[in-house]
């Protein structure tokens, strides 16, 4: 880690930085209120670009969990895994993220032969470039930037105007999938749905952590680096 020179941020002062650079990108390259696609061809050409090169949830919440040496955060990054790779694991309700959107996918024309294909493909070069500079990220930069990674997705839905606009995305959605004749409409938007509930404890854990513990110059200056380079992967 280079030694960085400033002053460090009390842990509010940090995590108002954080929100006043989402605010500024923001401007410029909006999360919420882009155009959902209109026909089902152009949905499932999106669902087969998403599956292409196959998932990481369970990679970088393993590496955030490894790398954590307090135990009270390892306790609830622990959960964090549990929700996103699969309460169904431990007996829960709810299967991994990666099966929620096999759902949707399914839902929208595609086959799990299909899925398991993509999966196996090479990524994208702009996916590979950002998985790889993320699971480095986890495993080169302070823990508490590996988490804290996750603040500039999830932390958005703590401000009640993005989550008033989430929700309205989705009822948008659901509208959109009812004229297309989805056949199971629940379980098309299931994802959204759990997304819109648990990303509220996750996204008050991410802001926490680095509240609390990212309290060097040099971890407060990987934040800054780490949260601006994660927005822009929501531009891709």
């Amino acid at each position: 880690m280079a030694i960085v020179e400033g002053p460090v941020l009390s842990g509010d002062a940090m995590v108002h930085e954080l929100e006043r650079t989402r605010i500024e990108l923001g401007r410029d390259h909006p999360i919420r209120g882009r155009r959902l696609p209109r026909t089902m061809q152009e949905l499932s050409t999106n669902r087969r670009r998403m599956h292409r090169g196959g998932a990481n949830t369970v990679n970088r919440n393993g590496e955030r969990y490894i790398n954590c040496p307090v135990r009270s955060v390892r306790r609830i990054q622990l959960r964090k895994i549990m929700d996103e790779a699969g309460q169904d694991i431990v007996g829960g309700p709810m299967p991994s993220h990666e099966t929620l959107d096999r759902w949707e996918s399914c839902e929208l024309g595609l086959t799990n032969e299909e899925i398991d294909r993509l999966e196996k493909e090479d990524p994208s070069a702009d996916k590979l470039v950002f998985t790889g500079w993320w699971i480095n990220t986890h495993r080169t930069a302070h823990w508490s930037v590996g988490i804290g990674t996750a603040f500039a997705g999830e932390g958005e839905k703590l401000n009640p105007e993005t989550r008033r606009r989430l929700l309205e995305d989705l009822e948008e959605k659901r509208r959109l999938y009812t004229e297309l004749g989805v056949k199971d409409l629940e379980r098309a938007l299931v994802r959204d749905v759990e997304h819109a509930g648990v990303d509220i404890d996750h996204a008050e854990f991410d802001r926490d952590v680095i509240h609390d513990y990212c309290d060097t110059p040099e971890a407060q200056e990987e934040m800054r680096q780490a949260f601006i380079l994660r927005m822009q992967r929501n531009w891709m």
